[in-house]
């Protein structure tokens, strides 16, 4: 039951409908929305819905007697808070990482000529995992910095963990956001509709026409086997996967924040039109703004910051990257497109700390650089696996072939996402302008047959969002 699909549609209508008849009463909202949340995640995972529920019970658990260590102003808050992180990273571990270890130990003691002593388990890493988790943990940390307050209720906090728009790839909104909508966010009509309108429109239309079309029938081929194809081929994959992923997963968040607000709550943005920056710590500020949030108050300023000079700040930068690499998967494709994103940091600091280059002053070129940068380092998080990684960086710099057949279409495509993401809000800002400004009885049919054209261009197989991995 993806987002774009007809089924999410008809499900999402019936939550919607009784979303706005509940609010009247808040508990019975709250049990409404928290069974709509589970039976949406049980559509999608059957066998991992009670593992949801299981996590979900022990950090209330957990969060409860960090809260209480922290209004008594006791000293085992920490002990508390570091169980509640061990507790999170081992479910995260063995359902993510179990394998790999275990396959790289294999390596090891093969080597050393000794059997291994680790059972192969099969595991399959349940949806959104990742993000439930992320989730999680920042609301732990809240809690000692005293941001939550009072304590949540377990139907609160359950919903906080499971509500759908959020719960299979993000956005990793915070429990000082959310909480506070749960209590005091009764409001007995839809606000900005047709902010939240034309949200799911141009995320529909980012997941269905660019992401889907340039994936399915450009992307996944030359990235599976890249020594098939030319320097051409290749060439236009690389830019078509910059666009791939962020028109899927900001698609989705333009899905999820819409999806969200026609139900009464306010989100996060997740992304600000990232490839504008003009640099790369510009970037990072603008994609995937949550999870990079995340880093920087949970690992970033805790490792210290800026604080202990520029050489530390490097190291620190570097390492928060590594972790948001190895937070997607435990590959070396994810652990090196961490790391050079991390280097890409560093030398971008080291740039303005030592005012070498004016980012501001050559703006317009250092975008340009900054996407070069950002859609090479794509290669290690968009291939399968290292011989796929280096065969597409062969076929770029040492190319065997020059050039090869492509569909006409796919060109006026990649065209049509690179426009679109240079005019991405000033599209909005149209569209919104438009529907603000006609009447409701032109408005309606307007959006409709918008709609209706997306759906009509959409190609017969939709592949899952690529977030859906993580």
């Amino acid at each position: 039951m993806l987002f774009p699909e007809f089924d999410f549609l008809y499900f999402f209508l019936f939550v919607l409908v009784f979303n706005w008849i509940f609010k009247k009463w808040k508990t019975l909202w709250q049990m409404f929305l928290l069974l709509v949340s589970y039976l949406f995640y049980y559509f999608f995972s059957k066998k991992f819905l009670l593992l949801l529920i299981f996590v979900t019970l022990v950090n209330y658990f957990l969060g409860f007697l960090i809260f209480q260590q922290v209004v008594e102003k006791r000293k085992r808050k920490k002990l508390f808070l570091l169980t509640a992180i061990f507790f999170n990273f081992f479910v995260l571990f063995i359902f993510k990482y179990y394998d790999f270890f275990r396959s790289s130990f294999e390596i090891l003691f093969s080597k050393l000529k000794t059997p291994s002593f680790l059972p192969i388990l099969n595991i399959v890493l349940p949806l959104g995992l990742s993000f439930y988790i992320f989730r999680i943990l920042s609301f732990h940390f809240e809690i000692l910095e005293q941001k939550i307050f009072p304590y949540p209720n377990l139907l609160e906090f359950s919903l906080f963990v499971a509500f759908f728009p959020y719960l299979l790839s993000g956005p990793i909104v915070r429990a000082s956001e959310f909480l506070p909508q749960l209590r005091e966010g009764l409001k007995d009509k839809i606000e900005n509709f047709y902010t939240f309108i034309t949200l799911i429109g141009i995320g529909l239309f980012k997941k269905l026409i660019i992401s889907t079309w340039l994936s399915t029938e450009l992307v996944d081929d030359v990235f599976s086997v890249p020594e098939n194809h030319s320097f051409l081929a290749i060439f236009l994959s690389v830019i078509s996967y910059a666009l791939v992923i962020y028109c899927d997963f900001s698609g989705y968040s333009d899905l999820s924040i819409g999806f969200a607000g026609l139900l009464g709550f306010k989100t996060p943005i997740n992304f600000n039109y990232p490839y504008l920056a003009s640099n790369l710590k510009e970037f990072w500020r603008r994609w995937h703004i949550t999870l990079s949030n995340f880093a920087r108050d949970y690992i970033y300023i805790p490792l210290g910051g800026n604080r202990k000079g520029i050489l530390r700040k490097y190291f620190n930068l570097l390492v928060a990257m590594i972790f948001i690499g190895l937070w997607h998967g435990p590959t070396l494709n994810f652990i090196l497109w961490g790391t050079f994103q991390g280097l890409g940091l560093v030398f971008t600091h080291f740039l303005e700390d030592f005012t070498i280059f004016n980012f501001k002053k050559w703006k317009k070129f250092s975008t340009v650089l900054t996407f070069i940068f950002v859609s090479l380092t794509w290669i290690f998080f968009g291939t399968k696996n290292m011989e796929n990684c280096i065969g597409v960086f062969k076929g770029l710099f040492l190319p065997q072939t020059l050039f090869e057949p492509i569909k006409l279409y796919l060109i006026f495509l990649i065209l049509i996402g690179l426009f679109f993401i240079i005019l991405e809000q000033k599209i909005f800002n149209a569209l919104l302008f438009v529907e603000n400004r006609l009447p409701s009885l032109i408005v309606i049919p307007f959006l409709f047959l918008i709609f209706v054209i997306i759906y009509k261009l959409t190609p017969d197989t939709i592949p899952p969002f690529i977030y859906f991995n993580f």
